[in-house]
């Protein structure tokens, strides 16, 4: 997501700015991801930023159409597996972890997170 989609929530929250300005360099030092992963974020911003300067700013992209929330699993390992979603109910009740070994997905390997927009 280039910094000139981030602008566009600048522009609509200006109270976010420290936010916008942060998760745009976190995205600058991450360019090959296609989604946006609360997790990551909250822990490599969470001394800059607020939880609620987080919730915000999510929650800005999705109203201004430039993120859709979707699930993800996460397998046993810590890695997330090409299953998605965007309901729970098509996930997947078994998955495969990044060896090729078969897992029951339970709660705890479900995250939610926000694709980027084209």
């Amino acid at each position: 997501m280039s910094s000139t989609s981030f602008a566009e929530v600048r522009d609509a929250h200006p109270e976010l700015g420290d936010a916008v300005e942060s998760v745009d360099l976190w995205m600058q030092s991450h360019p090959h991801r296609e989604f946006l992963d609360a997790r990551a974020i909250t822990r490599d911003l969470g001394n800059k930023l607020t939880s609620s300067e987080i919730y915000s700013f999510f929650k800005a992209l999705k109203e201004l159409g430039l993120a859709k929330p979707s699930y993800r699993i996460i397998d046993p390992h810590g890695s997330f597996t090409r299953s998605h979603s965007s309901t729970l109910d098509e996930l997947p009740r078994q998955d495969v972890d990044q060896f090729g070994e078969a897992f029951a997905v339970k709660r705890e390997n479900i995250v939610l997170v926000f694709s980027l927009e084209p």
